[in-house]
């Protein structure tokens, strides 16, 4: 969902050349994203988190997505983004109010700038984190930072030294971990779609467990983790192609769980039973917070 209400956006210029243009660079709710830069998990009374001082080199353009547990929940977003082009630096500062899953599209000052800094903070008014004793139950928040690259850019986002080391995708087996030491696996290593998606024990040199996860999808050769059909409790997970589908698009909570986004972002990637069987299938199923919901993110 786009923002309900943008409450203001302040520009500051400094040394502006004439190569730089002002452009607003908007990218679609819903797509497919090339990359997560980083992300952070809220705490607090209200629930907050901050992405702090990220830089990424050769932007096209950038957005950040807001995620709550439950979903629908009023999210207050402010960001700051300072770029650079041939030697000139502008920011631009911007705060908005929306419901989650929110998604904002950050207004770069220039078009296809040398790199780009990124602050921004995101927070559940009224809200308490499960730290408190009180509140055992209490909402969750992710805030995602995604970019999409330059078409001719060579280089990768490059995380400060304060981003989480989950930030960056070294080009190694990048298992996604679940129940009792089993894995996310693709049998055979396919390239097929509709190939299964199951459960495997974890071998960190089996390339048929490698994935990556930006977008808010779950990738493996060039293919996509899919809940067949349309999502719907009980679907079998599959690899398709990547099209940005409410199927295809997992939010991934701090407790572990894989959320999907279609069914109003109810169902869960699911192994089946608690199984530790090789093979299983993977399904969707009523999250529940439990073990067998439980995966870490590549």
């Amino acid at each position: 969902m786009r923002s309900l209400t943008r409450i203001g956006v302040a520009t500051t210029a400094a040394g502006l050349l004439g190569a730089g243009v002002f452009v607003a660079l908007t990218v679609t709710a819903g797509t497919a994203h090339a990359g997560n830069v980083t992300s952070c998990d809220g705490t607090g009374t209200p629930i907050s988190c901050t992405i702090a001082s990220t830089v990424v080199t050769s932007p096209k353009t950038m957005e950040l997505n807001a995620v709550s547990g439950p979903a629908g929940m009023k999210v207050d977003l402010s960001w700051t983004v300072d770029c650079t082009l041939s030697g000139a630096d502008q920011s631009k500062s911007g705060t908005a109010q929306d419901t989650t899953p929110a998604w904002e599209s950050l207004n770069l000052s220039y078009a296809n700038p040398d790199s780009c800094t990124v602050t921004a903070t995101a927070t559940l008014p009224g809200t308490t984190s499960t730290t408190s004793t009180a509140t055992p139950n209490a909402p969750t928040l992710t805030l995602n930072l995604d970019y999409s690259p330059q078409p001719d850019a060579s280089s990768s986002p490059s995380p400060s030294a304060s981003a989480s080391s989950s930030s960056t995708r070294p080009p190694t087996v990048q298992q996604v971990r679940g129940f009792d030491g089993t894995c996310v696996d693709d049998p055979g290593n396919s390239s097929s779609v509709r190939a299964k998606v199951v459960i495997w024990t974890c071998n960190n040199a089996d390339q048929a467990q490698s994935w990556a996860y930006y977008g808010s999808e779950l990738h493996h050769n060039n293919l996509c983790v899919n809940a067949k059909g349309n999502g719907k409790s009980g679907s079998r997970v599959i690899l398709w192609v990547c099209n940005g589908s409410a199927n295809e698009i997992w939010i991934h909570h701090s407790n572990g769980e894989y959320v999907e986004k279609a069914n109003g972002y109810k169902l869960c990637l699911d192994d089946p039973g608690y199984s530790t069987k090789n093979g299983t299938q993977l399904m969707v199923y009523a999250c529940h917070n439990s073990p067998n919901q439980h995966w870490t993110r590549p």
